[in-house]
């Protein structure tokens, strides 16, 4: 018996049998992966269409994408509006958490520094957060139950029009997913390690969205 298929009968707290059924299977994995994969493409799909790479001015995107610049530069985490407006002056900001201009830093480091190719790097992100909420659903109610909650997230509008506007959402969703799901793993089999795996994904939650 496969170690993914141990434990999949009832149980107490688990009634149905459907924590932790199947974890890995095959077909899910591919049903996921075919149910991400559309929803990574019609984000670059909507980007595509909006046809916009314009400054983003002043503005929560424009606070990240400007200070992932400034970071890049090595000025840290300083304030997008003095640089922009008063001179290119450089004062320490803190008007938002810093994970998400250190994901616009590093797609400006890798050559993705542009408004448009910052927002695929968000579409690629999303997918991510698409995945995690197909395994959390699969965590929580069965194989069915996830790939509907993959399916909302791909296709869902309004997280959608989120991963093409250089927002912190786009990071936050997966992240959240993440903790929800180590959360249930950590209630099924307490370790140090997945209490610690816990603490980290939340701490980088924290640091995504005030």
């Amino acid at each position: 018996m496969r170690g993914d298929e141990q434990g999949s009968g009832p149980r107490e707290g688990d009634p149905t049998g459907t924590i932790g059924r199947g974890w890995w299977d095959d077909r899910f994995a591919l049903v996921l992966s075919l149910v991400t994969a559309a929803g990574v493409g019609l984000r670059i799909l909507t980007l595509v269409v909006s046809k916009w790479d314009t400054p983003l001015g002043k503005s929560d995107a424009g606070y990240y994408y400007v200070q992932g610049h400034l970071i890049r530069d090595g000025h840290g985490f300083a304030d997008p509006g003095a640089w922009l407006f008063r001179g290119n002056r450089v004062l320490p900001s803190a008007s938002h958490p810093p994970l998400f201009s250190l994901l616009t830093a590093f797609a400006d480091l890798v050559g993705l520094g542009s408004v448009n190719q910052t927002r695929v790097v968000c579409c690629l992100v999303g997918g991510a957060g698409i995945v995690m909420l197909g395994l959390l659903g699969r965590k929580v109610g069965g194989a069915r139950v996830g790939i509907i909650a993959a399916a909302i997230a791909a296709l869902y509008p309004l997280w959608i029009v989120s991963d093409d506007l250089v927002m912190s959402e786009v990071l936050y969703l997966p992240l959240v997913a993440g903790l929800l799901l180590l959360a249930y793993r950590l209630w099924e089999q307490p370790t140090p390690a997945r209490a610690a795996a816990l603490g980290v994904v939340g701490g980088l939650a924290a640091l995504t969205r005030s």
